[in-house]
């Protein structure tokens, strides 16, 4: 009996030993303001689906961290340029896979052109949408996209600096076509109480919590584990529920 009690004692010992091999400082983490992914409520807290299934991965893994909401291009160049510091919600598109580790994905927000809900425009194909003005979040990976098959900012594109005026475009006619993640889209028209609609799915995109490839291998081992652990526990279903998002 004694030799039991002895050896479960050394196993769980072993257990606590692995578990805190490693420490962390705490992890930045930095994310745009761009609802319902990531923003923040009326008492200045970062909120939004992705931000909450990420504070979950951190929170699993034991690992001390604080949110920032930055301009877009900022954070992705602050972390680009600097290790052990995480950004979501990250579209993983070629050009940037070789660049970052990658964790998630946290969500589905597939790019979307939506049109009014009365428009007679017909998107059948990506190159129907060149017939019109399309509106884009400026240096995203979306806008990125759309120039790579042939947009022109002078001729079918209209950039803009924050997402958030694209809703009001589309809705004033001084835009056509707005292209966007099928979530943020779905949001702002609820919350504009405005009849546009999703035409056309331009790409399958998930979203990702990302670090620099010099980064530390343990933690983005941590948060991998971590990810995996709680990607289908009632916790993660509770809080898709909560913004609406069917996988």
């Amino acid at each position: 009996m004694f030799r039991k009690i002895n050896y479960l004692f050394i196993i769980a010992l072993i257990n606590l030993i692995q578990f805190n091999s490693f420490s962390f400082d705490e992890i930045k983490i930095y994310t745009e303001e761009k609802a319902p992914n990531n923003f923040e409520d009326k008492n200045g807290k970062v909120t939004g689906i992705s931000s909450e299934i990420v504070e979950e991965i951190f929170k699993n893994a034991h690992i001390n961290y604080s949110i920032e909401i930055l301009p877009w291009a900022r954070a992705l160049d602050t972390v680009t340029k600097n290790k052990d510091i995480g950004l979501y919600s990250l579209a993983r598109t070629p050009d940037r896979e070789n660049s970052f580790y990658w964790i998630g994905p946290l969500i589905k927000n597939d790019w979307t052109f939506f049109t009014r809900k009365n428009s007679k425009i017909k998107i059948q194909k990506l190159d129907d949408a060149k017939k019109h003005l399309v509106g884009v979040y400026k240096q995203s990976a979306l806008s990125n996209y759309l120039l790579e098959n042939g947009f022109k900012p002078d001729k079918n594109l209209d950039f803009v600096n924050e997402e958030k005026y694209n809703p009001t475009k589309l809705e004033r006619n001084r835009i056509d076509i707005w292209a966007t993640g099928l979530l943020v889209g779905l949001f702002h028209a609820k919350e504009h109480k405005t009849t546009f609609v999703p035409a056309y799915t331009i790409k399958e995109v998930g979203l990702y919590l990302a670090f620099n490839k010099n980064s530390d291998k343990n933690l983005v081992s941590s948060l991998e584990k971590s990810f995996e652990k709680i990607k289908n526990t009632e916790k993660i279903k509770s809080i898709q529920k909560k913004y609406g998002y069917k996988k």
